[in-house]
Formats: C-alpha cells, structure tokens, sequence
C-alpha cells in the first residue's frame, strides 16, 4: 500500500510526535508498505526530498507560502502537493498534524482521490478555540474516513466536540513504546533522584513540581530534582529554584534526545508528571517499562499511562503540597514503590507493546482502503 504520512515536523532525534511518526513509518514499511513521510520545510539548509534511516521525507514550504499571503505562493504549493500525490499514486494519506499545512492536503484532494485516516495526538488540536482552526479541523474531521485517539481522554473529547460525525469513525489505538535496549537497574533509595522530563512549558506544571520539592527537600536534604527539557519557561523555572532556595538541588540538564530518554530514567528513585493537561503520558510509560513507579496528576490521559496504587500515584492538578505527600509515600516505602515499578512494566507491556500498535495501524490501512473501495456515499475525500 502506498501512503503519504502527513506531519508537522520531521525531527525524531527532539521527540514526541516525530519519534512516534518516525518509527510507525519504518515499522509500516518493515510490513510492505510504501509509506512516503511528507513535512513543513523548515531548513533551508535541507533538501527538498531525503531519506531518514530508509523512510523517504519530502519537504514543502507550507508555512512560508501561507505567511506570503500571495495567491500565486499558495497556489503553488497545492499544485506541488497534487503533483506529489500523483507521482506516488497514493492509496491513502495518514495525517498526524491539526495545523495549518493540511489545507494543502484538503486542497489537493481532488488532484488524487484517497482516503485520509487522522491520528489525533493530543486534546489541544481538538477545535475548541473557534476561528479558521476550527473550520479547518471541522473539514479535516468530516473527511477523514477514520479517526485514531491517542487515548480514551482525547477520543472522549473529539467526540464532545464533533458528536456523532466523530463517534462512529473513530477508535483508540494507543502510542505504543518500543521497549529500551538497556535494562532497569536498581533505583537509588538513600539519595533519593526525582526526574521531571519534557518541554519547559506551562502545561507541563514543573513549577508545582519545585514546589513540591522544596516540601521534600526538608525531610529528605540528600534529594535532588532533575529537570529534563528545555522551553520558554525554563527561565522562569530556574528563577523559582533560587526563590525557593532548592537551586543547589535541581538540576537543569537541557534537551536529551529521544535515544537517550532511557538511560536517564534509568538513574531516577521516581518519575514526576504534574501535568495540567497531557493527551496520554507517554513518559510515564517510559517510566513503567524502566520499572520506576510514578506520581502523576489525574488529567486527561495520564489515569491511562498510571494505574493509581498499582503503578504509580495520582494526584490533582496544581497542589504542590498533595504532590510532595505522594512523593513523600513513594520515598518512606521503597519496597512498595520497587512493586509499583515492576506493575508499571507489566502494565507499560500489556497496554502499550509497539506491536500493538503497528498491527492496529496495519489494520486500520487496510479496512479503510477497503471501505473506501466500496464506499460510494460520500464520506471519503473522493467525495470532493
């Protein structure tokens, strides 16, 4: 099966999406798929078409002929993205993105006739902001022949938003891990290593976690916080160190890249996830699968990545003092966190195996092309 997989962004060594993107591309060609990723051309320095580890990437100036806000820019790139789809002779386009770059593949729609399937990767791409975005999402929604959430949380709130038009062609195919080359290897008890990782933004609450540190600092002086990540708020993060006077206990180590994710968790007593919203948690499943228990807020998809009192601990958004309580449990009882840690594997494993999750898109494909072969009531984009 031919397949043009549509994302925002194609840099798997920074994480998220793109390692998830990357690693589906391969897996599905590792299947006999011929899947083509296309993304926004963000580089100059960049060639137009590349190849990343055996996956063909295009890149198009989506963004650029938008900001150029000159007809003649725009038109041209639907005309590239019409040519691309014709050149591949396509079978289905899986879109990972809700931005603005899949106007062109809308527009292109009649150039080359082939279902769409759209992962949604997060509740915030969800419609709810009204304007052009939400005439957008509303188009890509009504056309796409299937919808897959990245969790129950996200389909619960698509179809919310769009009702009936998103709950009978939608499911939940989970964001499967591959599990880690290396092992788990005995957490540090006496000098306890809490770990926060991911982008240095505000929904990521990892200002509450500093707080919450400060609480188990008092009792535990030997503990320290590493914060892995970078952002906009990592300034601001760094000055609540030094208000709160932890700075000479937290540890702001930068950006790691997705390859080296596991072996930092691997030297952490506990992994901390203050979200104030989070599609899923994929590094509490991390975690799990390096058997490190987890205390995490109760929003969204994390009650999915954590089972309270089994792998981990759920707490509510924004109480740094209910969040610095669950830590402290996890630091008073190790033998109990050690269980918590294995239950996080077996459950990590059970839920969230890769194979899961490529035989489910596999599936997928394949019923969708299908349908679609047969279809004739419009729902399709040969509908266009």
């Amino acid at each position: 099966m031919r397949v043009l997989m549509w994302t925002e962004s194609f840099r798997p060594a920074i994480g998220g999406v793109e390692v998830f993107v990357e690693c589906l591309a391969r897996s599905l060609r590792e299947r006999g798929h011929d899947v083509t990723v296309v993304t926004n051309h963000r580089d100059p320095g960049l060639p137009d078409e590349d190849e990343l580890d055996g996956v063909p990437v295009v890149r198009v100036p989506f963004y650029a002929a938008l900001a150029s806000g000159r007809p003649e820019a725009i038109a041209h790139v639907r005309h590239q993205v019409a040519d691309l789809k014709r050149r591949l002779r396509i079978d289905l386009v899986h879109v990972h993105t809700m931005s603005a770059s899949v106007l062109f593949h809308l527009e292109s729609a009649r150039a080359w006739p082939a279902p769409a399937l759209l992962t949604m990767h997060g509740g915030p791409e969800l419609p709810h902001r009204g304007g052009e975005t939400a005439t957008l999402a509303h188009r890509l929604f009504e056309r796409a022949a299937w919808i897959c959430c990245c969790s129950r949380a996200v389909r619960a709130q698509l179809v919310a938003a769009e009702g009936p038009l998103a709950r009978d062609r939608s499911s939940v195919v989970y964001c499967g891990i591959k599990e880690p080359a290396i092992a788990p290897v005995p957490r540090p008890i006496a000098q306890p290593r809490l770990l926060c990782l991911g982008r240095l933004v505000d929904l990521k609450g990892f200002d509450v976690a500093l707080a919450a540190f400060a609480r188990v600092g008092a009792r535990w002086p030997a503990a320290r916080l590493i914060v892995a990540g970078d952002g906009p708020a990592r300034r601001q993060l760094e000055a609540q160190a030094v208000a709160l006077g932890v700075s000479g206990a937290v540890d702001f180590v930068g950006w790691v890249e997705a390859g080296k994710t596991a072996a930092l968790i691997n030297t952490a007593t506990a992994v901390i996830v203050p979200s104030r919203r989070e599609s899923l948690g994929l590094v509490a499943v991390e975690a799990g699968l390096l058997e490190r228990p987890v205390v995490a807020t109760s929003v969204e998809g994390l009650p999915e990545a954590v089972e309270h009192g089994v792998t981990g601990l759920l707490v509510a958004p924004d109480d740094s003092a209910v969040l610095a309580d669950a830590i402290g449990v996890l630091l008073e009882r190790p033998d109990m966190a050690d269980a918590m840690g294995r239950a996080g594997r077996r459950h990590a494993r059970a839920r969230f195996s890769w194979t899961r999750t490529v035989d489910e898109y596999d599936a997928r494909y394949r019923q969708v092309t299908e349908e679609t072969a047969h279809d004739r009531t419009g729902r399709t984009l040969a509908a266009e």
